[in-house]
């Protein structure tokens, strides 16, 4: 791997099949240590000696055969190294944790937000305990770290406002969480749908979690879950997301959010940048040399970016499979010319009309998680696909290799 100067510019990402993960997982919490990949928690499937059913099995003998596997609120964490190629298995997670968030600080791994359970608890999947505390929108905050020859987790000042599927950015040591679902004590409307979104947004100095969260200007526009975030030149950078009507009025299509903007936090102003080309939300993002976001996979609204607030309803939602880069120098996008795999095909879920707001839909790639390993390989893990066999989650890895063009008389 080498390291592209400032000046290289970005003209295409390859895609080439990685090493399948030790488990099928989504919504894994993620980051990296160094060059080494840490992921944790999320929904998994145990396919130990597992046989996929046959593709004349119905839907419910599908379900039969899956169901005991589902680790919804699994502990597992897993390091991942891309020069070795392999991986290896650190200490559980204290807590079970459905839809979790994550990042990277030096030698340090966070885990947060999202619907957590104990650790007596975490295998009982929807069957909740007799005073069991069911925290959907978790406040808490967990880090592991090497302790001399071992891995350990402690427990950090919980947040203010517990979230479920929020943003998360790192700029410097100061970790911002963005947006979410909030519940505020209040009963969900499912298991993905914990309470309506919010455009809160808080921050904490991970050099000094004593001294606990900070408010910061809210989100500007609508309030949203799994927005796009990134930092680069000591900036934040959010992008679209998904805004869900459920709460007051369910006949109406969602919003995929199609508007942008950047928190700068030397003058604590968020500033709107351009539209996206197009509505997306669940697509994560990393940051090449310090300039240019990779934006990628998620479910994109339609073919445009519709106003007011910058909704997309232009088409029907669908698998986004191309590469966005935003340079945050001309605030300027561009899609790169070789798309992202489609995702596996799922005989025994049919496809639900896309005026259903609670519609699921074929061949996309929702919410995997990112990593880039030396400013020139981004690897994609897991993530949420139609494939019931496997109970929507995937073991896929995708290393993507990014293609660099130097300025004319450029060395």
């Amino acid at each position: 791997m080498r390291n592209s100067c400032l000046a290289d510019s970005i003209v295409d990402i390859t895609w080439t099949r990685g090493p399948n993960l030790p488990r099928p997982v989504k919504g894994q919490a993620q980051g990296l240590l160094g060059d080494l990949i840490v992921y944790a928690c999320g929904f998994a499937f145990d396919a130990t000696d597992y046989q996929r059913p046959s593709s004349t099995a119905t839907r419910e003998e599908v379900n039969q055969i899956r169901w005991s596997r589902r680790l919804r609120y699994c502990r597992e964490t897993w390091a991942f190294n891309p020069h070795r190629s392999e991986f290896s298995r650190l200490p559980d997670a204290p807590v079970g944790a459905f839809w979790p968030e994550g990042i990277g600080l030096g030698a340090d791994f966070y885990l947060l937000t999202g619907a957590m359970r104990n650790a007596e608890n975490a295998g009982f999947n929807d069957e909740w305990q007799p005073g069991e505390k069911r925290d959907l929108t978790s406040p808490r905050i967990f880090c592991l770290r090497r302790q001399q020859d071992s891995w350990g987790w402690d427990e950090f000042p919980p947040m203010r406002t517990g979230r479920f599927l929020p943003g998360l950015a790192l700029v410097g040591t100061t970790l911002y969480v963005i947006g979410g679902q909030a519940c505020f004590g209040g009963a969900p409307f499912s298991g993905d749908r914990a309470g309506p979104h919010v455009s809160a947004v808080e921050s904490i100095d991970l050099t000094e979690p004593q001294r606990g969260w900070n408010d910061v200007a809210p989100l500007p526009g609508l309030a949203r879950e799994c927005p796009t975030t990134a930092t680069a030149e000591g900036k934040l950078y959010v992008f679209g997301g998904f805004y869900d009507h459920i709460y007051h009025d369910p006949d109406r299509q969602s919003w995929h959010c199609g508007d942008a903007y950047c928190y700068d936090p030397r003058t604590c102003r968020w500033d709107q940048l351009p539209d996206l080309p197009f509505g997306i939300q669940g697509a994560p993002a990393v940051t090449v040399s310090n300039r240019y976001i990779l934006i990628m996979a998620g479910i994109r609204g339609g073919n445009r970016v519709e106003h007011p607030f910058g909704g997309d309803r232009s088409g029907t939602p669908r698998a986004n499979l191309e590469v966005i880069l935003f340079d945050t120098q001309s605030q300027t996008y561009r899609l790169l010319p070789t798309r992202l795999p489609p995702a596996p095909a799922d005989p025994w879920q049919p496809q639900n009309p896309w005026s259903d707001p609670s519609s699921t839909l074929r061949d996309y790639w929702c919410l995997p998680k990112v990593s880039l390993v030396g400013n020139d390989t981004v690897y994609l893990l897991g993530g949420e696909v139609l494939d019931l066999a496997y109970s929507n989650c995937t073991d896929a890895m995708w290393i993507g290799t990014i293609v660099f063009e130097k300025p004319e008389g450029h060395p």
